[in-house]
C-alpha cells in the first residue's frame, strides 16, 4: 500500500509594515527581520498578499495573470529602486477559486490582468529574494468596514491548511502628516508606541472587537490610522515573530516590521 501523502504545513497569516520603497535598498534591523521571517516560515505553495496599495471601488479585484509585472508606483526615489524587478508567477486557478469564494460571500469580485506593487514586491523581495513562490493580490475596496475585511479574512484562512501564505501589507500607524525621517538618536512618537503597542497586544489576546472598532476604542486610534484603508488587515489571530525586530528608521510613526499567526493558531 502506498503511503498517504505529506499533508501541507498549515501556514501563518502575516501582517508587514512595509514602510518606504527604501527598505529594498537599506541594509538594517527592518531588513534583517524580513530576511529572518522567510528562513523561519515553512516554504510557502503560494503568496496572496492584501495590499493597501491597490484599493478600488466594488467589485474587489484579484491579480490573475501567469507573469505578473512589478509596479514602480512610487515617485521621486533613487533610479536603482525603479530598476528592481521581481519576477514571480501568478496563480490564476487560485485566483480563481478565490474570486469565486469571495463571491460566494457577497462580496462581489472579479479576476484582472494587473502586476504587484510596491506593498507586495517589496517585503517579499526581502523575505523570498528568490521570487520563486507564486504570488497574487487580492485589493481593498473602498467602503468596507474593518469589520467586513475580518469577515473576508475569514474567508481567505482556510488556505492555510494548503500551505499558501497570506500577507497583509499596510501600517499599523500611517499618519502620513505626521512622517518625517528620524534623525540620529530619535525615538518615534510616545503617541504611536502606545498605539501600536495597544494594537500588538490586542492582537495577542484575540480581541478582534477592539481591532475593528480601534478609533473609539483607543485614544490615539484616529490619529494612528486616519484612512482605515491603511490600517492592518487580518483573515486569522496574530503574534509577533519570535526574531523581528522593530525599525523606526523612516518615520516618527513606525512600528514594528511584522506581526503574524503561528501554525498553532
Amino acid at each position: 500500500m502506498a503511503a498517504p501523502a505529506p499533508q501541507p504545513s498549515r501556514m501563518p497569516v502575516v501582517f508587514i509594515s512595509h514602510g518606504s520603497p527604501m527598505v529594498a535598498i537599506t541594509r538594517d534591523d527592518y531588513a534583517q527581520a524580513m530576511k529572518w521571517m522567510g528562513e523561519d516560515l515553512p516554504p510557502p505553495k503560494a503568496i496572496v498578499v492584501v495590499s493597501a496599495h491597490w484599493q478600488v471601488e466594488q467589485p474587489i479585484r484579484i491579480t490573475a495573470g501567469e507573469k505578473p509585472g512589478t509596479i514602480h508606483d512610487f515617485g521621486g526615489f533613487p533610479d536603482k529602486l525603479y530598476q528592481m524587478h521581481y519576477p514571480a508567477a501568478g496563480n490564476p486557478s487560485l485566483a480563481a477559486e478565490i474570486a469565486t469564494t469571495l463571491i460566494a460571500a457577497g462580496f462581489p469580485a472579479r479576476l484582472e490582468e494587473r502586476g504587484l506593487d510596491h506593498g507586495a514586491w517589496i517585503p517579499l523581495k526581502l523575505t523570498y529574494p528568490g521570487a520563486e513562490i507564486p504570488v497574487l493580490e487580492v485589493t481593498l475596496q473602498h467602503g468596507l468596514t474593518p469589520a467586513d475585511y475580518l469577515r473576508l479574512g475569514k474567508l481567505l484562512a482556510p488556505l492555510r491548511e494548503r500551505g499558501i501564505l497570506i500577507v497583509g501589507s499596510g501600517g499599523v500607524v500611517h499618519s502620513i502628516p505626521e512622517m518625517r525621517k528620524l534623525g540620529p538618536g530619535e525615538k518615534p512618537d510616545a503617541w504611536a508606541v502606545r498605539f501600536d503597542t495597544w494594537f500588538r497586544d490586542r492582537i495577542g489576546k484575540g480581541d478582534f472587537e477592539s481591532i475593528a472598532n480601534y478609533r473609539e476604542a483607543h485614544p490615539e486610534g484616529a490619529r494612528a490610522a486616519p484612512r482605515r484603508s491603511t490600517s492592518i488587515r487580518f483573515s486569522s489571530r496574530s503574534a509577533p515573530p519570535p526574531r523581528a525586530t522593530g525599525s523606526s528608521t523612516s518615520t516618527r510613526a513606525s512600528g514594528a516590521p511584522t506581526s503574524r499567526c503561528g501554525r498553532s493558531c
